[in-house]
């Protein structure tokens, strides 16, 4: 084993303790939503492509269960607000 193979192996550990870490933060958000979460795709309707994309990338709040992303109304409002005052 080179020092190589244990630098890939230790970042391999890193990935995954990151992965556990979005996940309880995820967890978090979710506990602190003011509304009741709701399927993206039912509340996104025709921008749920971006809206989807935007949840992928961490740009708007949600939470993933089963595959499936949850927001409410007030996180896409948070986040189509701060799109608008960006494109200033």
């Amino acid at each position: 084993m080179t020092e190589f193979d244990i630098l890939r192996n230790a970042a391999a550990g890193m990935d995954a303790g990151r992965a556990a870490l979005d996940l309880a933060a995820r967890n978090v958000a979710a506990s602190e939503a003011d509304g009741a979460l709701e399927p993206l795709r039912r509340i996104a309707r025709s921008d749920y492509t971006a809206l989807a994309k935007a949840a992928q990338r961490g740009r708007l709040r949600s939470v993933v269960r089963s595959g499936r992303y949850f927001t409410t109304p007030e996180w896409i409002a948070e986040y189509r607000s701060g799109l608008a005052s960006r494109a200033r």
